[in-house]
């Protein structure tokens, strides 16, 4: 990791540090692209909550390792106006014909290793 401070210019930065430009890449394309999911999910989430029943839940499977984290999935639920239900371990058998699917580059439409997930379950908050 490359810290720097405004009296550095980019020139001088990449001049001492060779590897920078390349972690400097890295770090904008994981924050624009992690920006992009947060956009599409909040939209997901804001469409669920008008559409589920009092007592519905939205599921949502989701990585929990680096960088997937940083999506922070509940946090966007909550922000939508849903509450979370429960979160487990996300378990294929759970929902039968799932398979999961790349959504972009050259082997879009490819499964991957699915790794560490976990379920979480959305539903309406609860008027007292």
């Amino acid at each position: 990791m490359v810290a720097t401070t405004l009296l550095h210019s980019k020139a001088n930065l990449f001049d001492k540090h060779p590897t920078a430009e390349a972690n400097l890449k890295e770090l904008k394309d994981l924050g624009c692209t992690i920006m992009l999911h947060q956009e599409l999910l909040e939209g997901f989430f804001k469409s669920a909550r008008d559409m589920i029943t009092k007592n519905g839940e939205v599921h949502v499977t989701h990585k929990t390792a680096y960088p997937f984290d940083e999506w922070k999935v509940k946090d966007l639920a909550i922000k939508a106006g849903l509450c979370l239900v429960e979160e487990v371990a996300f378990s294929k058998d759970d929902y039968p014909g799932y398979e999961n699917k790349r959504g972009d580059g050259k082997i879009c439409n490819k499964t991957f290793p699915v790794g560490e997930c976990s379920t979480y379950k959305f539903g309406l908050p609860k008027l007292f």
